[in-house]
């Protein structure tokens, strides 16, 4: 499996625009849960293979500039949209459909020296998947024979693909866990080994949060929660970004309202354009009993835009 970091530079807005809160920066990260769903090698369903895949190393040029063109967003075009009424005060849901724009969303898996882990994850490419870097590593050390299942129920549904390459922040290790630029930066891009987003489709990154909409209920979310089981998706609709920014360019991390357990790691959050287009926000990184706050913001774009341009 190759590993590909960013350089430092990023698509840089405005530093301290008005427009966006900051996130407090000295949490204690003994209060928040990394959302990871941790097992025995023998459960979930998880099938151990005997030789570990181990990442190469590689790193984004500092002189990349994305093609702008390139990445508009067509997911309008794709599939129509499925609605769904929010009942009661637990507004998770079970949704086994596989209707745009929930077939992309998967399950994903890698192998520890003792166990295995579990998070959530969706492919934003033909053959790249977005989700929280700490699902496919502990520090420097990165998790073996990563698997993405997109729209897993009880098993495969639409087949698996292998991860060979990972595109995260080479700053990442040096921040303490949960404070704001480790959440804004807790990103990983995968590269798999198959076009399996051609058959199921995929969504689209390409959109850092709106200020615009701090307080208004227009966050969705999906993703594999441990307390359900591990083996369905559920979701979440009209939940609240309640503040964006904390760490460098403020374009993350994103504190929100949305209720997440162990596996909603690497869950994708996104809103609805007028046209009905889907754009991700950001990704689930850690939760606590008064928020979930997502990794966000322009490092993560760009690394997504290298992916897609490095790796069609």
């Amino acid at each position: 499996m190759l590993k590909i970091t960013l350089a430092k530079t990023a698509l840089l807005l405005a530093l301290g625009s008005p427009a966006f809160s900051a996130v407090v920066q000295d949490r204690n990260a003994a209060t928040y849960d990394d959302l990871v769903y941790r097992f025995a090698a023998d459960e979930a369903g998880f099938q151990a293979e005997s030789s570990p895949v181990y990442p190469e190393v590689f790193t984004v040029p500092e002189d990349f500039v994305p093609d702008e063109e390139f990445f508009a967003n067509h997911s309008a075009q794709n599939q129509p949209l499925v609605g769904r009424g929010i009942i009661g005060d637990d507004n998770r849901f079970q949704w086994d459909g596989v209707d745009f724009p929930f077939k992309p969303i998967g399950r994903l898996t890698f192998q520890t020296p003792t166990s295995g882990v579990a998070c959530s994850a969706t492919l934003i490419g033909p053959r790249h998947v977005l989700t929280a870097r700490h699902c496919v590593a502990d520090g420097a050390t990165f998790f073996t024979n990563g698997r993405f299942a997109p729209s897993y129920l009880n098993g495969e549904r639409f087949g698996s693909a292998g991860v060979t390459g990972v595109i995260t922040d080479p700053d990442f290790a040096q921040w303490a866990p949960s404070t704001s630029c480790w959440i804004k930066n807790d990103y990983a891009i995968l590269i798999l080994d198959r076009r399996i987003g051609e058959e199921t489709g995929y969504l689209y990154l390409g959109s850092n949060p709106d200020p615009a909409k701090i307080g208004r209920q227009v966050l969705n979310t999906c993703g594999y929660p441990g307390d359900k089981g591990l083996n369905s998706k559920w979701c979440q609709y009209l939940r609240t970004p309640t503040l964006i920014g904390g760490c460098g360019d403020n374009t993350g991390p994103l504190a929100t309202d949305i209720d997440a357990v162990g596996g909603q790691s690497g869950s994708p959050v996104w809103d609805l354009a007028p046209n009905g287009a889907v754009w991700i926000w950001g990704v689930l990184s850690v939760s606590s009993n008064t928020e979930t706050i997502a990794a966000s913001g322009s490092t993560m774009m760009l690394g997504w835009q290298f992916a897609m341009a490095q790796f069609p």
